[in-house]
């Protein structure tokens, strides 16, 4: 990193070095004492051209007494230790104690094993379990019994149930999950098992009303008893214990810094394998603190089989926390006179902490939904700036400020083309009414852009071309000025800038997820003192994490179900599990060796990671001279050369912009020419000359040994394949994360953050097993035993009590056959309404009818004049001079001047109604057309839909209950039938009876008398 200042020529800072300066503003650039230790501090490898001071040389064991200490950590606003006089030889202290009291480590060649499972017959212990024990079964079998402990709605809050399901939708979305419908993961995982749809309905909910529970105060973890609380009906416990179970080991609950109580206590005598991670950057220490919160919600896993819990253990090899999340301290103090620090916030005086890495993060896409949002606001506490709404503004060099309305309309425009080129992914949707162009046509109405003919958009392979194309086709058509054409040149500027991988590799069906946070409400948030902060705060709350500094890992070798590491100052460790979170060019310059080496389909993904090399350049002012509620503003030149500046002012505390620069990859650009480039397009955008800020920091990633690149990405031409292979494990020791390893945020630190948190999943699944699915899924209540409910009813015969149970069967089977038809039916409609409604948009709405009274306009029109009338006649007549008209006064005076006018008076307003009349006629007339051309293309689109379910063959389960349920019904009927005849033989048999009777009496009533 390199900074600048005004009191000196940039010329001779860049070429004297600083030695020649004895400005006290430069001792935060180069140091007061930087000559004289500037070989200790100086990285390995390193090359410093002109003694300039770039990123790579940026005094990181400085910055070592500001990370946490892990041994003996001191309180700074309850959660960071900050020292920033540098004291380098206490946190260098701390390290190598840390490193002495977790490992062991002496300075050399030995090589140390790390606790772990003892061998037993000389076969060690370590393979991979393929299932380990559901929660149920963990925690005893007196969950799953009639009599469990556990109290059944105990975790649902006492609100209307319509107010509970809702908040149970709500909170399964913000966790990134569809409420109505199976996760990839929970479909792979349940998809055999949930094979009844009532279970699959019982176990959304049951998932849903989980997410709830964290979401209601993520700074409480949800433990198992809580989980099972959310059921109504103690046989879905199972059900509970899976859903729990997904929840907690995919992060989707219990993540960030909880604080989990240990219940069990392991003997001390007790194996206990080893986790370790290198690399502490947002992957590493996102991995660390959700294999804390594992490890300790998942302890009597690790106790039933007769071994601790694993300890973790980080090494990285810098001397800070963060890796690209790096937050550099400024003091402005002595730079400011006693007038101009009036104002200014005390913090800023003292410490401006800028970042060098993005300074904002977009809410996904709102802030509830962002699992980073939740630890900083909610969990953290920490001192945050939100913006809803992101303003831009644009300024042409030679004209001055655009005009909204164009700059509006060109980035609804641009948002419609992205929608579009996003939805060519779906050839289907395309060939069947071509939906997006419908959708972008109406775009273009609603901006007063009307085209004649067919719409000139494309299939193309790459965003770059489509835009290009597009913009082309289109301003062929509708001629957009100048200005626009250079709005539109500033979007396709600003998604190069905020997109990890170029343009023209992006694809329809890319993992890469594209930002655009204009046309449409984004919310964004950042923090203040400096996004350090975060990482630090994760690192130290609760508890602190074992982190080992200026350990660079050079060789990763497995053996023996185990993992060797060896280090750059000579020092080795074994472990069991190891979780690499380092850049990505380290693996394919082979800068880590693995033993075995790293496969070649690895190698080969790997190559398809793309690092771009960007710098950003922050300008520190004394005055703010741009607008106020402009967060974010641009210049439109004509060489193409767009820069985006990005107001830091609430972040800082102090009048700041940033701006991003993208270097080539063969490119060398001297920081001189950029700084030079920015301020005099600054200084030509708000006709000020010779512009100077107080400080200029430029930074170098491509210099630092440990950061060689800005950022990285996984490429668009990567595939699924590609990202699975990325992801895999070496032998099941060897695990991988990385900010690139993220299907939806590859390249950011939220994609960091979630890859951090697959690993530790990947991790606890190999030491304790995956998910194990229960026997059964609802476990059946127990008969009662008393005498009474055996007892069998007088009366009652055991066959008439079997065919009454077959006939409940039978409507049983029925029932539930109608219950699913009914429910396939309406989703089939609801699938077809929401088809309609993606392919047409919405129905058109009729145009309201104007009024037909030409007495009412005049009275909405003249409302005020005859309102001024009447207050001056009530003064008047009162004497008042401050009196008001009443409303009936107001009408009636209203009414009066209305029938004073003549025909020729009352004409405009009659002309009024006659010309709103013709209006709604022409807007009658469209209507009718649009809604007779909708209506024909909805009619087609639902006869296609119903052929398309028509031909499909019914559910498994719906075909079965419907062939058991005709089956059944054949079998009653003839049972009646059979019935029928028994009983008219009974009838005959009886009149029989009752004859020869009758015939007795007759022979014999003689002998009886």
């Amino acid at each position: 990193m390199m900074e600048l200042s005004p009191k000196d020529d940039i010329t001779d800072v860049l070429n004297n070095g600083p030695s020649q300066s004895a400005d006290p503003s430069l001792w935060a650039i180069f140091g007061q004492h930087s000559m004289e230790d500037s070989s200790e501090r100086r990285n390995v490898g390193s090359e410093v051209d002109n003694s300039i001071f770039d990123l790579s040389q940026l005094n990181e064991h400085q910055l070592a007494s500001s990370v946490p200490n892990p041994m003996g950590l001191s309180s700074h606003d309850g959660l960071i230790a900050k020292n920033l006089e540098g004291a380098d030889s206490s946190g260098k202290q701390d390290a190598s104690l840390l490193s002495q009291h977790m490992l062991n480590a002496e300075t050399g060649p030995k090589t140390m094993e790390a606790k772990g499972r003892k061998s037993m017959n000389g076969i060690r212990k370590g393979k991979r379990i393929s299932a380990t024990a559901n929660s149920l079964e963990r925690n005893g079998t007196q969950f799953v019994s009639n009599e469990a402990p556990i109290a059944v709605k105990s975790s649902i809050p006492a609100l209307p149930r319509t107010t509970y399901e809702r908040l149970c939708y709500e909170s399964a979305i913000a966790s990134g999950l569809s409420p109505n419908s199976l996760s990839n993961d929970e479909v792979e995982l349940l998809s055999e098992i949930l094979d009844n749809p009532s279970w699959l309905s019982l176990y959304l909910k049951i998932r849903n009303g989980i997410c709830y529970l964290w979401h209601r105060n993520p700074t409480l973890f949800v433990s198992f008893n809580e989980a099972l609380g959310i059921v109504r009906d103690k046989m879905a416990f199972p059900l509970a214990s899976l859903a729990f179970e997904f929840l907690t080991r995919n992060g989707y609950i219990n993540y960030g810094s909880l604080d989990i109580a240990h219940n069990v206590q392991p003997g001390e005598n007790l194996p206990q394998k080893t986790v370790a991670i290198v690399g502490a950057g947002m992957a590493g220490i996102s991995c660390a603190r959700q294999l804390a919160n594992l490890f300790a919600q998942y302890e009597q896993d690790f106790a039933s089989r007769g071994e601790k819990p694993p300890q973790l253990i980080l090494y990285e090899a810098s001397s800070r926390l963060g890796g690209h999340v790096f937050s550099h301290g400024i003091s402005l103090h002595e730079l400011l006179s006693e007038e101009e620090q009036i104002g200014l916030q005390t913090d800023a005086l003292q410490t401006c902490m800028v970042n060098l890495s993005s300074d904002f993060l977009y809410g996904c896409p709102f802030l509830e939904n962002d699992p980073l949002h939740i630890i900083v606001s909610q969990q953290l506490s920490l001192e945050e700036v939100v913006r809803q709404k992101q303003n831009l503004a644009l300024y042409d060099s030679g004209a001055g400020r655009i005009d909204q309305r164009h700059i509006d309309r060109i980035l609804l425009l641009f948002r419609s083309l992205l929608d579009y080129f996003f939805s060519m992914k779906n050839d289907q949707l395309l060939n069947i009414v071509s939906s997006p162009k419908q959708k972008f046509i109406l775009t273009l109405q609603n901006l007063d852009w009307h085209l004649v003919g067919d719409v000139p958009l494309s299939c193309h392979d790459s965003l770059k071309s489509f835009l290009e194309d597009s913009f082309r086709n289109l301003n062929h058509l509708l001629h957009f000025s100048i200005a626009e054409t250079r709005v539109f040149e500033w979007c396709v500027e600003y998604l190069k800038q905020t997109t990890c991988v170029p343009l023209e590799l992006i694809k329809p069906t890319s993992f890469n997820s594209v930002s655009f946070p204009f046309g449409e409400t984004v919310p964004s948030y950042a923090i203040k003192n400096g996004m350090s902060t975060l990482i630090e705060a994760l690192a130290t709350t609760p508890s602190p994490l074992p982190v080992i500094f200026d350990h660079t890992v050079q060789s990763v070798n497995l053996h023996d179900q185990k993992a060797h590491l060896s280090f750059t100052n000579d020092t080795s460790v074994t472990v069991d599990k190891v979780v690499m979170c380092l850049p990505i060019d380290k693996y394919r310059n082979s800068t880590v060796s693995f033993g075995p080496a790293i496969s070649e389909h690895k190698i080969n993904a790997l190559n398809k990671c793309y690092m771009p090399n960007r710098k950003k350049v922050v300008f520190l002012f004394k005055t703010q001279f741009w607008e106020l509620n402009s967060s974010i503003f641009g210049s439109l030149t004509s060489s193409k050369k767009n820069y985006i500046f990005n107001d830091c002012s609430d972040i800082y505390g102090f009048p700041s912009l940033s701006v991003y620069v993208d270097i080539g990859a063969n490119q060398r650009i001297v920081g001189r020419d950029i700084v030079h480039d920015i301020l005099l397009e600054l200084g030509n955008i708000f006709k000020l000359e010779n512009l100077q800020p107080l400080r200029t920091v430029i930074t170098n990633w491509e210099s630092n040994v440990f950061l060689n690149h800005s950022s990285y990405a996984i490429s668009p031409e990567a595939s699924s394949e590609d990202y699975s292979i990325l992801r895999e494990s070496m032998g099941d020791i060897v695990y991988f994360a990385s900010e690139a390893l993220s299907k939806e945020h590859s390249g950011t630190l939220r994609g960091a953050f979630q890859s951090g948190l697959l690993a530790a999943k990947d991790i606890l699944s190999s030491l304790i097993g995956d998910v194990a699915v229960p026997n059964t899924l609802i476990v059946e209540e127990k008969l009662d035993g008393s005498e009474s409910s055996r007892k069998r009813p007088a009366g009652q015969v055991y066959d008439t009590r079997r065919e009454d149970n077959d006939d409940d069967k039978a409507l049983n089977y029925y029932h539930d056959y109608l219950r699913l038809r009914k429910q396939r039916l309406e989703k089939e409609e609801q699938e077809c309404e929401l088809l309609i409604a993606e392919l047409l948009g919405t129905r058109p709405t009729a145009p309201t009818r104007p009024s037909a009274n030409p007495y009412l306009i005049y009275q909405k029109t003249q409302w005020h004049v005859c309102r001024a009338l009447a207050d001056q006649e009530k003064q008047r007549s009162t004497g008042d001079h401050e009196a008001r008209a009443t409303k009936n006064e107001i009408r009636a005076k209203l009414g009066k001047t209305w029938r004073a006018l003549d025909d020729l008076g009352k004409q405009p307003w009659v002309d009024e109604v006659t010309a709103r009349r013709a209006n709604y006629s022409s807007r009658l007339e469209e209507y009718q057309r649009q809604i007779n051309a909708y209506n024909v293309r909805a009619a087609q689109i639902r006869d296609e839909h119903l052929r398309k379910c028509e031909s499909q063959p019914l559910p498994e389960e719906e075909a079965r209950l419907k062939i058991l349920s005709q089956e059944e019904d054949e079998r009653a009927q003839k049972r009646r039938l059979l019935e029928n005849t028994t009983l008219n033989d009974s009838d005959e048999e009886y009149r029989e009876d009752m004859d020869y009777e009758e015939q007795f009496d007759d022979n014999f009533s003689d002998t009886f008398t």
